[in-house]
Formats: structure tokens, sequence, C-alpha cells
């Protein structure tokens, strides 16, 4: 993932650093799918069902209170 706002961190320790965080069943999705599986902000929103309503920009803006989230689970 280019901009890796965690280097180094082993895929086994970010899920560790996402379980500490209790980030939610929508917010874990995303963190795990973007930080974990590397996907796209599309194929994260595509994955959604739309009883959740979430767009690809809803990902990407959610994703900045995740990275906060994740450096304070540290």
């Amino acid at each position: 993932m280019k901009n890796d706002p965690f280097p180094g961190v082993s895929d086994a320790e970010m899920e560790q650093m996402i379980s500490r965080a209790r980030l939610g069943r929508v917010n874990g999705q995303i963190a795990r799918m973007r930080l974990i599986d590397g996907e796209d902000y599309a194929d994260i929103a595509a994955s959604f069902e739309a009883k959740d309503h979430i767009s690809r920009t809803t990902a990407s803006r959610r994703m900045k209170g995740i990275i906060a989230a994740l450096n304070n689970a540290r």
C-alpha cells in the first residue's frame, strides 16, 4: 500500500492493533481491508451492503479517525 501509515508493522500486529482499538464493525472492516489487504477505497465501498451506506469518500474520510485510534492503541 502506498503511503503506509504503519511501516514495518506485520499483518498479525496490525490485526492486534485493530482489535485493541475497538473500532466497531464498519470501521474495523475498513481498517482490515485497507491496512492488511491493501484494497482501494472503491473496492472497500463496494464490499458493504446498501444498509451501511459506505461510499469511496466515506471510507477515505473514516480512515483518518481509524488511523488516529490505531495510533492511540499502540
